[in-house]
């Protein structure tokens, strides 16, 4: 999966280079999290607390993370760092934008995000930023929700950045078979090839049109309240803060109700 990731993000790239295309993402990031730190979860948290550990999952180069991590600097915290990725590309990024960015040296994990707790045992903060729930299915989910329940405890918080995408597909784009994109100097197609009804899995491919690569990826459309839903059951709080409008934002838990991820590793359906 991590090669067809790297294949994914370089014919269909977003912008991660964070001190140059990518920059305009990183302060859209900061000017969020300024934003989220004023939540009265926060000030909660925070009040009292001289240091804070970030853990980014799925966070590529790190612009959730870093982004996060250089408000709670400028406010004063000492702030750790663990980023996760499957792909190694990115996290070597990540290192260096942290070192380069914000002076910061960060651990990272190269791996999947669900078996994050083999590595990091105890987080303040958990961060899913960038829109990267559909690379989950609906038990993937389940189960990573889990996971984060365990490793962030009675205080810590989950945030992720989520766009509602059945409002998406239903209002703006109508659920296309194919697009064409113009993606920095190439053109790419994609087109729906199949879809798993037992996992809600989309199937994809991707194909650059200058070189005529090509990869599937799998993809499942959430919408807000499911992935609200699935929180809930394990998190005993769950909050919405709105970026532009009600069908994107950042969702917000806390408080685990210490249920076992155990019970949720092995998927009905492969």
């Amino acid at each position: 999966m991590s090669r067809d990731l790297e294949i994914l993000y370089r014919i269909s790239p977003w912008p991660e280079d964070l001190a140059g295309s990518g920059r305009r993402r990183f302060k859209e990031a900061y000017n969020i999290f300024s934003n989220v730190v004023e939540h009265r979860w926060f000030r909660e948290f925070l009040s009292g607390k001289k240091s804070v550990l970030v853990l980014d999952l799925c966070g590529g180069v790190g612009v959730g993370g870093l982004s996060l991590a250089k408000v709670l600097i400028e406010r004063g915290f000492s702030v750790g760092v663990v980023i996760n990725d499957l792909r190694a590309s990115a996290l070597e990024r990540a290192k260096f934008y942290a070192k380069e960015l914000l002076g910061l040296d960060i651990d990272v994990v190269l791996g999947d995000a669900r078996d994050i707790d083999k590595y990091v045992s105890k987080a303040d903060i958990a961060l899913i930023y960038g829109l990267s729930l559909p690379h989950f299915d609906t038990y993937d989910l389940i189960y990573l929700l889990a996971v984060l329940s365990k490793i962030l405890g009675d205080e810590g918080i989950l945030v992720i950045e989520e766009i509602d995408r059945v409002w998406l597909l239903h209002d703006q784009k109508g659920g296309r078979d194919y697009s064409l994109e113009f993606s920095g100097d190439k053109y790419i197609l994609s087109g729906h090839v199949s879809y798993n009804p037992l996992r809600g899995l989309f199937r994809r491919v991707f194909i650059d049109l200058s070189t005529m690569e090509r990869v599937y990826a799998d993809f499942r459309l959430w919408d807000l309240a499911s992935v609200m839903g699935i929180a809930w059951i394990f998190f005993k709080e769950i909050d919405f803060i709105p970026i532009k409008s009600f069908y994107h934002g950042i969702i917000m838990a806390r408080g685990s109700r210490g249920i076992d991820p155990g019970m949720y590793r092995e998927k009905p359906f492969k």
